[in-house]
């Protein structure tokens, strides 16, 4: 019963239908604007991925390891490739604003805006 629930659930978020504006993040904006588009199954949580959709947009860390071991042992070559990408960003972002909302097949969906100030006056 529980893997039936599961399933139903499943399919269901695979036949969600996003709104347009969302799928085709084509809000207009002024070139020192940012718009960050989320989705989520609460209004909180598309807001946040909205919110580290902008960040990541402005300020952004990247660190990268890559780890290379090769090995011969009885005429037998291996080679095993590790690699690990972090991103982080800090950033405050303060004054936003949700410039267009929908609810649609169970999830929330959601395009605010951010005033980036460094380049307002460009």
């Amino acid at each position: 019963m529980k893997q039936i629930i599961l399933l139903s659930l499943f399919i269901n978020q695979l036949l969600a239908n996003p709104p347009s504006w969302y799928v085709n993040q084509n809000i207009l904006s002024k070139s020192y604007e940012i718009i960050g588009y989320g989705e989520g199954s609460t209004i909180k949580e598309a807001k946040q991925i909205s919110k580290s959709d902008i960040s990541k947009m402005i300020q952004t860390t990247i660190s990268s390891d890559i780890s290379i071991e090769k090995n011969l042992y009885n005429d037998i070559y291996t080679k095993n490739v590790s690699s690990n990408i972090n991103e982080k960003s800090n950033i405050l972002l303060t004054d936003l604003q949700v410039i267009k909302t929908s609810f649609q097949d169970g999830k929330y969906y959601i395009a605010i805006k951010y005033i980036d100030f460094r380049w307002f006056n460009n």
